[in-house]
């Protein structure tokens, strides 16, 4: 059987022997996310391995429930952590934990994929990624909530050059399963590398969504709720717990969960854990105040 946590437990594992053999100067190269170096991304990747579930609520609570701005928080909670440190911490890691091990670890798997292209890209140090970590990760980076790709990719058909997996309807968009999983991403910068007729809406598409960054409240809840959860908890929040405000994004977002189980046969949980969810609830009300 399968086992994505094994998948993702390599990857990490192959991105920390990548950092190891990085220079100073390399260290500071602009990385593929604007704005942000190789440092950078490596520390956007582990401020969020150390957050218990409540950590992860009162950060995305300072960023005002919106992905961009809890990732600028943790970056700033930790700018004074040295390449050495963060590769310390990395190395202490390679098994994910807390809200990374969301979806069975299929968060930390694509993250830790995208981020490690993220890397290599601009210093001119491609690899090869295994098929059986690279297929998985384009089948969950269609839904995966920080991603956003359901955005950039609807009515359009994704078809790899490179493996057998194609995704979607539509006008087709062609080329290798590593571009196509940057550019769901919405990198900007892969879609030179793709080609087909629906090539100009997916482009535009992700110029959009970088002009735009969407709020993620309700898919952040759901991150945080299955962080906590076990593998036999049922697709539900508690009767009277769900934010009324979420409704139309909870309608939506569940739409993708049951397309995806019908599409890979993976069961997606999420959490009753009325706990965390009472804590966002009251802290909901109390912003609307």
């Amino acid at each position: 059987m399968y086992d994505v946590k094994v998948a993702a437990c390599a990857e990490r594992t192959q991105l920390a022997d990548l950092l190891h053999s990085l220079t100073t100067q390399q260290w500071q190269t602009p990385s593929l996310c604007e704005g942000w170096s190789i440092r950078d991304v490596v520390a956007h990747m582990l401020s969020y391995e150390e957050l218990s579930p409540g950590g992860v609520v009162s950060r995305f609570t300072r960023g005002w429930w919106r992905f961009d701005r809890a990732n600028a928080i943790g970056l700033d909670d930790y700018a004074d952590h040295s390449p050495e440190e963060l590769l310390d911490l990395l190395d202490r890691s390679l098994q994910p934990r807390g809200l990374t091990t969301a979806f069975g670890s299929r968060i930390a798997l694509v993250d830790g994929m995208i981020h490690q292209q993220d890397i290599r890209r601009p210093l001119g140090l491609p690899r090869d990624i295994p098929v059986d970590r690279l297929v998985p990760a384009l089948n969950f980076a269609r839904i995966a909530p920080p991603i956003g790709a359901l955005r950039r990719i609807r009515g359009l058909r994704l078809s790899a050059t490179d493996l057998d997996w194609t995704a979607g309807r539509g006008p087709e968009v062609r080329g290798t399963g590593e571009a196509l999983l940057m550019a769901m991403a919405g990198r900007g910068a892969v879609t030179g590398e793709l080609e087909g007729p629906g090539l100009a809406t997916l482009r535009d598409r992700i110029a959009a969504t970088r002009a735009r960054p969407s709020a993620n409240a309700l898919r952040t809840l759901e991150l945080i709720s299955v962080a906590a959860a076990t593998p036999r908890q049922t697709t539900r929040f508690p009767r009277g717990i769900r934010p009324a405000r979420f409704a139309a994004t909870a309608a939506a977002s569940h739409s993708a969960r049951t397309a995806h189980s019908k599409e890979t046969g993976i069961q997606i949980p999420t959490s009753s854990n009325r706990m965390i969810l009472h804590r966002v609830n009251s802290t909901r009300r109390s912003a609307r105040r």
